[in-house]
């Protein structure tokens, strides 16, 4: 039962104080806050980011608590602006009542959301089932890696400081700090966790593997879809894909958690710089999307490449028009303003995170074909979670077609994707292929281009194919709905001839 109060309050520190801010940001009813909630995650860690490297920036100790009384601060603090500018907004130009709409009843709003409301349920039932069944009868994350987060995490419970100094050490006895900067943020929602329920600081990373992450990233991709105009239910099986196909269950079973969480709040950051650029009257959010890409530099620092190559492939599924375009400079400063902020005093030591990364050899060195054979030919490539699930696995026949029919959807999305009608996987697309091209410069390259990049992931190309977390299971499923749509239409054109 105490696991359970643990894990729900994981969940609601991660997810409710981003909300809150999305709510104070956004206009009622408008559909730029239904998109952006799915960044409420990334707003989490850049709120909780402005509550400690601030302090840690000046010197002072802070502890996880006093963390989450600043963000509250922050959150009444926005909400107080949103009030007063609503206020003169109404004296002035009689804009109307708070928010710019007139309220909605709960009937009429249920009525507009519940086919959304349904489909999205159905999706999280699914995604978190299955990492809940991958991760049943464990009781704490597997891996070497949690150790080493397991650790700082109680440094931070028991020094009651959020300092990298004190944090990033090489050991308990006689400690000397080890890096000059570490993204904190997921251990500091632990200690938050295991000081308000008591629970172990393992059950609060156990959630975050088969709760918080596959939450977020199921939220981001129905949001994703729904947003360039997929169908609800369309959206709910892309969505509920995340807990089956692609690199979920294989990043839940090595128990890097922290890598889990950043590749599942990437793309949050993604959508909400999108409705920054698309929505009208979203100034508020185009000034907090930078808040959001500095938390995510705070959770999983990397990550922000793939939120960077997710957020081009939204800027391309929209045509940019010339009002749009004028809003790019204006978003790239408040990102930059707001990543700033959350950074804190010395956003430097970012460039000396590099210090303490490393890389090996490339295991393909000019083996184009042996590279594409392993990451793009190989049949069980994306059914991670047999492979997870099977000690041996052995690529059977049931392998094989399963590996063929992901194939064969994912390669029928990426050149569907640029037809109008299936845009929605458009974003998917390019960011999957990007990655691709990540994984095989790093796996097969030389040189210095190919060094640089690969010190970004510690020389390890599965990091890399690990960070699309979405896009494949969006990519399989799109392309099977493309194919049903186009047997339906043809049949239905004869029914008409």
């Amino acid at each position: 039962m105490r696991d359970a109060i643990g894990a729900t309050t994981l969940l609601a520190l991660t997810f409710l104080p981003g909300a809150a801010l999305v709510l104070a940001a956004t206009r009622r009813g408008s559909r730029a806050r239904y998109a952006s909630l799915a960044a409420s995650p990334a707003l989490t860690m850049g709120l909780a980011g402005i509550g400690f490297t601030w302090p840690a920036g000046l010197g002072w100790r802070w502890s996880a608590l006093n963390t989450l009384v600043l963000e509250v601060a922050v959150v009444g603090a926005a909400f107080a602006l949103r009030a007063v500018w609503s206020r003169s907004a109404r004296l002035a130009r009689r804009f109307g009542p708070p928010g710019g709409s007139p309220p909605r009843s709960p009937r009429l709003w249920w009525r507009a959301r519940r086919v959304d409301v349904a489909a999205l349920a159905v999706a999280l039932a699914a995604g978190i089932g299955v990492t809940r069944h991958l991760l049943s009868g464990i009781a704490y994350p597997p891996g070497w890696d949690p150790m080493n987060h397991g650790f700082m995490a109680r440094r931070v419970l028991d020094l009651g400081s959020s300092l990298p100094s004190d944090i990033c050490v090489t050991g308990s006895t006689l400690p000397v700090p080890s890096c000059h900067f570490y993204p904190l943020i997921p251990h500091v929602l632990w200690a938050q966790t295991s000081e308000l329920t008591g629970v172990r600081l393992s059950t609060a990373m156990l959630a975050t593997e088969w709760l918080v992450a596959p939450a977020a990233a199921v939220v981001a991709a129905f949001a994703l879809v729904r947003v360039l105009g997929g169908r609800p239910w369309a959206a709910c099986a892309a969505a509920s894909a995340v807990g089956v196909l692609g690199p979920l269950a294989h990043a839940v079973y090595s128990g890097l958690v922290t890598m889990l969480l950043g590749a599942a709040i990437s793309p949050g950051v993604a959508l909400l710089a999108y409705v920054g650029v698309h929505y009208r009257r979203s100034r508020a959010v185009t000034a907090v999307s930078g808040v959001a890409a500095g938390g995510l530099l705070l959770a999983h620092t990397y990550d922000i490449v793939f939120a960077a190559l997710l957020g081009v492939g939204l800027l391309v599924t929209r045509p940019l028009t010339r009002q749009r375009l004028r809003r790019l400079p204006g978003l790239a400063l408040a990102m930059l303003a707001g990543a700033a902020l959350v950074v804190g005093p010395r956003p430097l030591d970012l460039l000396r995170a590099g210090e303490v990364r490393g890389t090996g050899p490339p295991r393909y060195a000019g083996d184009l074909v042996g590279a594409l054979g392993y990451w793009v030919w190989s049949p069980g490539r994306y059914v991670s979670t047999w492979i997870a699930s099977v000690p041996d696995p052995s690529p059977g026949a049931g392998l094989v077609t399963a590996g063929v029919l992901i194939g064969v959807g994912m390669v029928v999305a990426v050149v569907a994707a640029w037809w109008p009608r299936y845009r929605w996987a458009r974003p998917f697309a390019v960011l999957q292929v990007a990655v691709l091209a990540l994984v095989l410069l790093v796996d097969a390259g030389s040189g210095p281009v190919r060094e640089a990049v690969a010190s970004l992931f510690y020389g390890d190309p599965r990091r890399v194919f690990d960070a699309s977390l979405v896009a494949p299971a969006v990519l399989a499923v799109a392309g099977w709905y493309v194919i049903a749509d186009l047997l339906t239409r043809r049949a239905a054109g004869r029914r008409r001839r």
